[in-house]
Protein backbone atom coordinates (compact mmCIF):
# COMPACT_ATOMS: atom_id res chain seq x y z
CA UNK A 1 0.00 0.00 0.00
CA UNK A 2 1.13 3.38 -1.15
CA UNK A 3 2.89 5.67 2.27
CA UNK A 4 2.54 9.23 1.25
CA UNK A 5 6.07 8.99 3.63
CA UNK A 6 7.61 6.84 1.39
CA UNK A 7 7.32 9.22 -1.68
CA UNK A 8 10.49 11.18 -2.40
CA UNK A 9 8.07 13.97 -3.40
CA UNK A 10 6.80 14.18 -0.21
CA UNK A 11 9.75 13.72 1.58
CA UNK A 12 11.86 16.30 -0.43
CA UNK A 13 9.36 18.77 -0.05
CA UNK A 14 8.48 18.48 3.47
CA UNK A 15 12.30 18.62 4.11
CA UNK A 16 12.72 21.84 1.83
CA UNK A 17 9.75 23.17 3.67
CA UNK A 18 11.09 23.27 7.10
CA UNK A 19 14.83 24.21 6.71
CA UNK A 20 13.68 26.92 4.17
CA UNK A 21 11.25 28.51 6.99
CA UNK A 22 14.40 27.89 10.24
CA UNK A 23 16.46 30.04 7.25
CA UNK A 24 13.73 32.68 6.85
CA UNK A 25 13.72 32.89 10.58
CA UNK A 26 17.20 33.62 10.61
CA UNK A 27 16.90 36.16 7.85
CA UNK A 28 14.21 38.10 8.92
CA UNK A 29 16.35 39.90 11.34
CA UNK A 30 18.27 41.04 8.37
CA UNK A 31 14.83 42.11 6.79
CA UNK A 32 15.44 39.88 3.95
CA UNK A 33 14.25 36.25 3.10
CA UNK A 34 16.37 33.50 1.94
CA UNK A 35 14.68 33.69 -1.88
CA UNK A 36 15.99 37.22 -1.70
CA UNK A 37 19.47 36.22 -0.58
CA UNK A 38 19.62 33.33 -2.73
CA UNK A 39 18.46 36.10 -5.45
CA UNK A 40 21.61 38.11 -4.52
CA UNK A 41 24.08 35.17 -4.41
CA UNK A 42 23.36 33.98 -8.18
CA UNK A 43 23.34 37.57 -9.33
CA UNK A 44 26.79 37.76 -7.43
CA UNK A 45 28.01 34.73 -8.83
CA UNK A 46 27.51 35.54 -12.75
CA UNK A 47 28.67 39.24 -12.12
CA UNK A 48 25.53 40.17 -13.75
CA UNK A 49 22.27 38.28 -15.21
CA UNK A 50 19.18 39.14 -17.03
CA UNK A 51 16.36 38.41 -15.36
CA UNK A 52 15.69 35.03 -17.40
CA UNK A 53 19.10 33.71 -16.41
CA UNK A 54 17.87 34.57 -13.04
CA UNK A 55 14.74 32.55 -13.22
CA UNK A 56 16.99 29.58 -14.65
CA UNK A 57 19.25 29.53 -12.28
CA UNK A 58 16.99 29.49 -8.97
CA UNK A 59 14.59 27.55 -11.17
CA UNK A 60 11.42 29.82 -10.52
CA UNK A 61 9.19 31.43 -13.55
CA UNK A 62 10.14 34.33 -15.14
CA UNK A 63 7.02 36.08 -13.64
CA UNK A 64 8.37 35.39 -10.12
CA UNK A 65 11.83 36.35 -11.20
CA UNK A 66 10.63 39.36 -12.09
CA UNK A 67 8.87 40.00 -9.26
CA UNK A 68 11.64 39.39 -7.19
CA UNK A 69 14.06 41.82 -8.97
CA UNK A 70 11.43 44.28 -8.64
CA UNK A 71 11.04 43.78 -4.82
CA UNK A 72 15.18 44.08 -4.96
CA UNK A 73 15.82 47.05 -7.06
CA UNK A 74 12.82 48.96 -4.32
CA UNK A 75 14.79 47.70 -1.58
CA UNK A 76 18.54 49.58 -3.81
CA UNK A 77 19.96 45.68 -3.55
CA UNK A 78 20.28 45.59 -7.23
CA UNK A 79 20.32 47.95 -10.22
CA UNK A 80 19.22 46.83 -13.88
CA UNK A 81 21.04 48.49 -16.77
CA UNK A 82 21.27 48.37 -20.74
CA UNK A 83 23.55 46.14 -22.11
CA UNK A 84 26.14 47.39 -24.34
CA UNK A 85 25.79 43.93 -27.04
CA UNK A 86 21.66 44.31 -27.15
CA UNK A 87 19.98 47.52 -25.90
CA UNK A 88 16.84 45.06 -25.38
CA UNK A 89 18.23 43.40 -22.66
CA UNK A 90 18.03 44.38 -19.09
CA UNK A 91 21.09 43.21 -16.69
CA UNK A 92 21.06 42.65 -13.07
CA UNK A 93 23.67 43.62 -10.86
CA UNK A 94 24.33 44.34 -6.96
CA UNK A 95 24.70 47.74 -5.59
CA UNK A 96 27.10 48.34 -2.70
CA UNK A 97 24.01 47.94 -0.74
CA UNK A 98 23.16 44.60 -1.69
CA UNK A 99 26.41 43.04 -1.57
CA UNK A 100 26.75 44.38 1.76
CA UNK A 101 23.69 42.22 2.44
CA UNK A 102 25.17 39.54 0.89
CA UNK A 103 28.45 39.89 2.56
CA UNK A 104 26.83 40.09 6.02
CA UNK A 105 24.28 36.81 5.55
CA UNK A 106 27.44 34.88 4.49
CA UNK A 107 28.06 33.81 7.89
CA UNK A 108 24.71 33.58 9.03
CA UNK A 109 24.41 31.22 6.22
CA UNK A 110 27.40 29.06 7.35
CA UNK A 111 26.21 29.23 11.03
CA UNK A 112 23.16 27.66 9.90
CA UNK A 113 24.93 24.89 7.47
CA UNK A 114 26.71 23.67 10.31
CA UNK A 115 23.66 23.97 12.73
CA UNK A 116 21.52 21.90 10.20
CA UNK A 117 24.10 19.52 9.79
CA UNK A 118 25.87 18.79 13.20
CA UNK A 119 25.66 14.85 13.64
CA UNK A 120 25.71 14.41 9.80
CA UNK A 121 29.09 12.75 8.72
CA UNK A 122 31.11 14.01 5.74
CA UNK A 123 30.23 11.03 4.25
CA UNK A 124 26.84 10.94 4.62
CA UNK A 125 26.56 14.69 3.24
CA UNK A 126 27.91 13.32 0.12
CA UNK A 127 25.97 10.67 -0.35
CA UNK A 128 22.96 13.21 0.39
CA UNK A 129 24.26 15.60 -2.25
CA UNK A 130 25.07 12.82 -5.13
CA UNK A 131 21.57 11.75 -4.05
CA UNK A 132 19.21 14.87 -4.27
CA UNK A 133 21.34 15.58 -7.23
CA UNK A 134 20.67 12.52 -9.27
CA UNK A 135 16.97 12.89 -8.28
CA UNK A 136 16.66 16.23 -9.65
CA UNK A 137 18.56 14.87 -12.67
CA UNK A 138 15.71 11.47 -12.97
CA UNK A 139 12.86 14.02 -12.61
CA UNK A 140 14.22 16.80 -15.39
CA UNK A 141 14.59 13.74 -17.88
Amino acid sequence: MFDVHDCIAFLTNHGAKAVGEAMNQQFKKKDLTRVQWMALYYIDQKGAMTQKELAAAMMISEPSAAHLAERLLQGELIRREGCAENYRVKLLSLTEKGKAALDELFPLVEQFNRQGTQGISPQDLETFKRVMAQMVQNVQE
